[in-house]
């Protein structure tokens, strides 16, 4: 979570002490078919006895476990949320013993209701990141930053349902202002971003960074201008050569022939 925390920070322009993320991991559905006698006829009653025997036989409190029962079918279907996910693993696995029902139906302790059958209908453990940021002390634009991070955790795997509240937001304006290196194409609010990748092999696929960057900023595709420059390095030791000058103007002519290139575009 550190690392989140930091990505965070390192976005917005704040320390990651201004950054609060909640954890909160969800398990289930768990289902339990039960056989209960017809003395027994308060649905309430004995979802709250459920909700207490379950959290006690998992080590969760009674408001982790979330009971869905139909009493047609006596079968009650529950859900588990801790902010531990070591404990829902714990739960998984108590569910899925051969022995579940029986030791459920113990703890019950009540000859009117026995447990005929546990099912771990689904043993994926989710996990919900609840995020808050201290706006007041961010020296970076909330509105970019919100989309870099929920790229990045999107990347990750997760499902941003919401994203940061950051109406009515004023922030700080950053203690280094970015100033750009060439007059941008667009009128407004203008960001400019070089990216530097070495070591290439092949072209760089300019649809696919144009979507990425789409993702990254929440514009559209007229928003943005891609412009790639390619650069290869190498050396020619000239230093024995008569005229070095004329030498290196003959050598820049023969690249720029070689690779069929403006001969200004080699330095």
């Amino acid at each position: 979570m550190a690392e989140i925390e930091n990505l965070i920070a390192q976005n917005f322009g704040v320390n990651a002490a201004d950054v609060h993320i909640d954890e909160t991991y969800s398990s289930g559905p768990y289902t339990l078919v039960l056989d209960v006698k017809e003395a027994v006829v308060d649905p309430d009653a004995l979802v709250s006895r459920f909700k207490n025997v379950i959290a006690n036989q998992v080590g969760v409190s009674p408001s982790d476990v979330r009971i869905e029962y139909d009493a047609d079918s006596e079968t009650l279907k529950f859900f588990l949320t801790n902010d531990n996910a070591e404990e829902l693993i714990a739960a998984n696995n108590f569910f899925s013993k051969a022995d579940a029902a029986s030791l459920l139906t113990d703890a019950v302790g009540d000859e009117m209701i026995t447990v005929v059958e546990v099912t771990v209908d689904d043993d994926t453990i989710d996990l919900d990141l609840d995020i808050e940021i201290d706006l007041e002390k961010a020296t970076n634009d909330p509105e970019m930053a919100t989309n870099i991070i929920v790229f990045n955790l999107e990347q990750d795997g997760f499902t941003v349902v919401d994203k940061m509240n950051i109406d009515n937001v004023t922030h700080k304006p950053s203690v280094s202002p970015f100033s750009p290196t060439m007059s941008p194409s667009f009128g407004g609010r203008v960001v400019i971003v070089n990216i530097d990748q070495k070591g290439l092999t092949n072209p760089v696929n300019e649809t696919e960074l144009l979507e990425q960057l789409i993702s990254i900023y929440g514009v559209n595709a007229d928003d943005l201008d891609v412009e790639t420059t390619y650069f290869v390095a190498g050396e020619i030791d000239v230093s024995n050569a008569d005229d070095i000058e004329a030498t290196k103007e003959a050598i820049k002519g023969f690249i720029a022939e070689q690779l069929k290139v403006p001969v200004e575009d080699v330095t």
